[in-house]
């Protein structure tokens, strides 16, 4: 039976325009991520990792998949779009057979790395710091709440909570990334139990002007929030850009600067003998350095000596 947009949730419509919207190519994507639902559990490091390579042909690849394809692929498949871009990032830091050994390896309990652990590392900033941090994962047997107080000590130069500026810029990042998501999951079940479930609770003969003018502060509110959110998100979106094109101008400069170092391929046919008397010249200097003594002088030839007279011939002319 096919049902009609009024009589399923927002979120199953919202998820439903987020399928239509697609092109070709991402449904395709999004199917592949579908059929993995289906094949291996949702909480596993594997099936994070083959979502990952799936949605990191779409975000390499922006243009032929489309506007907000990584966005439109987590609400299709209801995967959380952080965790979309963190499965991404750990294919960037570990290969399927080096995967595969991460998850051979035990704790002192008997434990593997979960999905939860590397979900908390996926902020570091390269696979050297990854495979860093994997180790002491296992060696620490350190359970979700310690690792996360080791990635603070780490983002914030080893000064756990209590600084209030990250060391770095990859920490600074790590720290709003986990802020905004405890904020948000937190006044998402606060938002529900204390102001709109009671809210729907609430029957005609209950209701006062004053409550109403509370209702459309609270709506204003909220609203004013999201946009300011969505400003901070634009001003992201342009800062990735920037950095994009930062990138893209260093790697153009050191090519520059390789071809620039790379000797010349100079044509030295027509100054053969120049090269072989400077040869030689090095040669006798060499001889001289390294204590073969210089060969020495002939001896001048003797002259005839007159006695009396007579020449007398030097003895052995």
């Amino acid at each position: 039976m096919i049902r009609t947009l009024s009589k399923i949730s927002p979120e199953e419509q919202a998820r439903e325009a987020a399928i239509q919207s697609m092109n070709p190519k991402l449904r395709k994507l999004y199917e592949e991520i579908s059929a993995k639902f289906e094949k291996q559990n949702a909480a596993s490091v594997w099936f994070y990792y083959e979502v990952g390579l799936t949605a990191k042909k779409a975000h390499a690849n922006a243009p032929e998949y489309g506007d907000g394809a990584i966005e439109k692929l987590a609400m299709a498949t209801t995967v959380d779009r952080g965790l979309i871009y963190k499965a991404i990032t750990l294919t960037n830091f570990a290969t399927k057979d080096e995967l595969k050994k991460i998850l051979e390896r035990r704790t002192v309990k008997g434990e593997p790395v979960s999905w939860s652990h590397l979900a908390q590392i996926m902020s570091v900033e390269d696979k050297k710091q990854f495979h860093q941090m994997v180790d002491t994962i296992l060696e620490k047997n350190l359970s979700i709440r310690q690792l996360r107080d080791e990635m603070k000590k780490r983002a914030y130069g080893g000064g756990g909570s209590r600084q209030l500026v990250p060391r770095t810029a990859m920490g600074g990042l790590a720290h709003m990334i986990a802020l905004c998501g405890r904020a948000n999951a937190k006044f998402l079940t606060e938002f529900d139990e204390t102001v709109f479930n009671p809210l729907e609770a609430v029957e005609g003969r209950e209701v006062t002007d004053g409550m109403l003018q509370r209702v459309g502060e609270a709506e204003d509110t909220l609203v004013k929030l999201a946009a300011e959110a969505q400003a901070k998100a634009a001003d992201m979106t342009r800062l990735r850009g920037e950095l994009v094109q930062r990138r893209d101008q260093a790697l153009a400069e050191k090519g520059k600067q390789a071809k620039v170092s790379d000797p010349d391929d100079s044509d030295d046919s027509d100054e053969p003998e120049e090269k072989a008397e400077s040869s030689e010249v090095k040669k006798g200097a060499n001889r001289r350095r390294g204590g073969s003594p210089p060969p020495k002088p002939a001896p001048a030839a003797k002259r005839p000596v007159s006695v009396k007279g007579r020449t007398r011939r030097p003895v052995g002319a």
